[in-house]
């Protein structure tokens, strides 16, 4: 098990990465009609590899860190000295008619979640709970007492109406978690858990289990992005010591790897991709401005319809009057070429993706061990079960 003192230097290892390269990560490929940065044979390179290549860098770190090495040699040793340990594969077994609600992909995320659960006779108190999914699987496995926090008045009547048909013994709160926890939840003999709970609410959970001195905490972070400030605010002392400030949009990059959406959504996106940039080449012709023009989320219903549609709602967006015949097939292939390099050019984020979900990782882990917590940070699932598959699980050391 890594102690303390391991995980700050890795922390500080991938700091001075993601500090110094800072060029390379931040801009977006996709709003830039060149390379922000300069580095021409990294540049040329990129724009010289084939589909295939393209597709397998954008699947593997392994692979990318490898690849990458050629230009960036010290940077990828940097960004390649962390990785966390794998939790074995689960070997829970459970009754069909008790998981009958729950999603194969979701269902096989609690069950690795539990896996890496402390035995403990606490009782639980399950944050961002929706219909209890993750407490009520746990509570047949391990008869906790589960207490679950939820905001949605409905899925907390839909998971009290589960938890009563199937006899579990689940008791929901309707409660917004970044108020303070109800009193009657008090105190260090619950253990507080979450299943990737989003940005400023697993914050919260892991403020007031400290605060209430819980013996343990067991937490699958996500949506680092959703916080309530602009500039992210660090937990640990080494992280405030940072001199990185990342934005919403920075930290929206740990969560750009999709892995789990069908092919029918990957070809949707790309197809979202391609339209939006063959508008753009459309509109900096007819408007003279050489810069990507923003346009906002729709109803993704327009992308299976016809690009000429779409370019009438941009088109309105941007204030802007279409010819009377915009010619599509040009402005598509004018796209896909920009689709093809944006492709490529963004393998140089996706590089930096991993290492700064670890950093925002690692800050949670270092702020639990400045609270007096012995912590492990694992990968509790494969990632095709879960590209959000970090799992961080805390036990109150005692005074001696």
């Amino acid at each position: 098990m890594l102690c303390q003192p391991d995980f700050l230097s890795h922390f500080k290892t991938l700091d001075a990465a993601l500090t110094q390269q800072q060029a390379l990560w931040r801009p977006r490929a996709f709003y830039q009609n060149q390379a922000p940065w300069q580095q021409p044979q990294l540049f040329s390179a990129l724009l010289a590899l084939s589909d295939t290549e393209v597709e397998q860098l954008s699947q593997h770190q392994e692979q990318r860190l490898h690849w990458f090495s050629h230009y960036l040699p010290l940077s990828c040793q940097q960004l390649a000295s962390f990785t966390p340990a794998n939790l074995p594969p689960h070997n829970s077994h459970i009754s069909p008619f008790k998981t009958v609600a729950i999603p194969g992909r979701k269902l096989e995320q609690i069950l690795a979640f539990n896996q890496a659960l402390p035995s403990s006779a606490n009782s639980l108190i399950e944050w961002c709970a929706g219909k209890g999914h993750l407490g009520r699987t746990i509570h047949h496995l391990t008869q906790q007492t589960v207490h679950c926090l939820e905001f949605d008045q409905q899925l907390c009547s839909n998971g009290q109406q589960l938890a009563h048909k199937q006899q579990a013994d689940l008791h929901f709160h309707h409660h917004d978690v970044l108020q303070a926890l109800p009193a009657s939840l008090h105190g260090p003999e619950y253990d507080h858990i979450g299943l990737h709970a989003c940005g400023q609410l697993h914050i919260q959970l892991l403020r007031t289990a400290c605060q209430q001195q819980a013996q343990h905490i067991t937490l699958s972070p996500c949506c680092y992005h959703k916080i309530s400030e602009h500039l992210y605010q660090p937990l640990s002392s080494a992280a405030s010591a940072s001199k990185l400030q990342l934005s919403r949009q920075d930290l929206q990059l740990a969560q750009e790897e999709t892995v789990t959406g069908g092919q029918r959504i990957h070809k949707l996106r790309k197809q979202e991709q391609l339209w939006r940039l063959a508008f753009d080449e459309l509109q900096q012709q007819l408007s003279g401005q050489p810069h990507y023009q923003h346009l906002p989320s729709i109803n993704k219903r327009i992308f299976s319809g016809s690009f000429q549609d779409f370019c009438q709602w941009a088109a309105q967006h941007c204030q802007i009057t279409l010819p009377q015949q915009v010619d599509g097939p040009r402005y598509l292939a004018l796209g896909e070429l920009r689709l093809q390099q944006v492709r490529r050019l963004d393998l140089v984020r996706q590089l930096f993706k991993r290492p700064l979900e670890y950093w925002l990782a690692l800050d949670r882990v270092l702020y639990l061990y400045q609270q007096g917590y012995q912590v492990q940070l694992l990968e509790f699932c494969p990632r095709a079960t879960s590209p959000r598959n970090l799992l961080i699980t805390a036990t109150r050391q005692i005074a001696q």
